[in-house]
């Protein structure tokens, strides 16, 4: 397990979550650059899982937490559960 901090493990993080849930789940509209992110991930921990044999990341997850600061930040179910109308 490797915590994202760098771009690059941030990416493979983000390309991961399209590859489950844009491409295989349809959760989310596909995008051109093959990386699903939200506003949430600013202020999110991604965490990678690292497969041994391969030494390919073949997992991620993240952990959405907001600032002490501003804890008035959304996590990711409100804007799919608790839109305005």
């Amino acid at each position: 397990i490797a915590v994202a901090t760098s771009s690059v493990h941030k990416n493979a993080a983000y390309h991961i979550r399209h590859q489950v849930y844009c491409q295989e789940l349809a959760w989310e509209d596909q995008t051109s650059d093959e990386r699903e992110l939200d506003h949430c991930d600013a202020y999110a921990i991604s965490l990678l899982l690292k497969h041994k044999a391969s030494q390919a990341f073949a997992g991620t997850v993240r952990v959405v937490a907001p600032p002490p600061l501003d804890n008035r930040l959304p996590l990711p179910f409100e804007g799919h559960f608790f839109r305005n109308t």
